[in-house]
């Protein structure tokens, strides 16, 4: 979640099993990794051309989902470059991800392809000539 660091949210889950373990029961925690967490500002000027990228690709006026993934370094690259880090996703709700059965159509490859170059193409509308 937003504003939420991760010692602090450790620090806090482990206080509270342990305080409503049963006597008689040992509880160990481990924490194995933590990363910040990161919101991508959709007021911003590269993520309203990447909306524009995703009408374009898909023939529809996309819409703002929150979703969440585990990328650390997602917060740390928008820390030390300043701008926002654009993800740009393709997989559909009902295409399995990571699960044994999971597929990708090539109409959305095609769709995906589509939408990627124009969000490209058009990046200099937002950063000018680099």
């Amino acid at each position: 979640m937003p504003n939420q660091r991760p010692e602090q949210v450790f620090e806090l889950i482990q206080r509270h099993v342990l305080q409503n373990t049963p006597a008689g029961v040992r509880v160990t925690l481990k924490k194995h990794s933590e990363a910040c967490p990161y919101v991508a500002p959709i007021n911003h000027p590269v993520m309203q051309l990447a909306k524009q990228a995703y009408t374009y690709g898909y023939g529809k006026e996309a819409l703002w989902i929150r979703a969440g993934g585990s990328i650390p370094v997602v917060e740390m690259l928008a820390g030390c470059f300043g701008i926002p880090i654009v993800l740009m996703g393709f997989g559909l709700p009902t295409a399995n991800v990571h699960g044994p059965n999971e597929h990708f159509s090539l109409t959305n490859f095609e769709k995906g392809w589509r939408t990627l170059s124009w969000f490209f193409i058009n990046m200099e509308k937002v950063f000018g000539n680099l």
